[in-house]
């Protein structure tokens, strides 16, 4: 195995991991329809703040999420979403590998 193919494997076994919990695998779907802060996300999933905190940090060192800045609140959003047709599709890249997830 090339240290390409180890690293991309490595990317593929966390996205698979981190999508195996429900609360995140949550947090992605509420995402794919627009942006929200850690308050709605955590009334959504029913987790609390800091076990809602601690799964986005997971999803944005994978580049599943992107943070933005908007006055004293902090919301999230998908970091590589577009539209097809009327669907919403979830594109993540590891390396050669691409996982999607559609939605209409």
């Amino acid at each position: 195995m090339t240290l390409s193919l180890d690293g991309e494997l490595r990317t593929l076994t966390d996205f698979c991991k981190s999508m195996a919990d429900e609360g995140r695998a949550r947090l992605v779907l509420e995402l794919a329809n627009g942006p929200q802060n850690v308050g709605t996300l955590t009334r959504i999933v029913g987790k609390s703040q800091p076990m809602v905190s601690i799964d986005l940090a997971r999803l944005r060192v994978l580049g599943l999420v992107k943070r933005e800045r908007r006055g004293h609140e902090i919301f999230y959003s998908l970091a590589a979403i577009t539209r097809h047709n009327g669907s919403k599709t979830l594109a993540f890249r590891a390396g050669q590998t691409v996982i999607s997830i559609s939605r209409k």
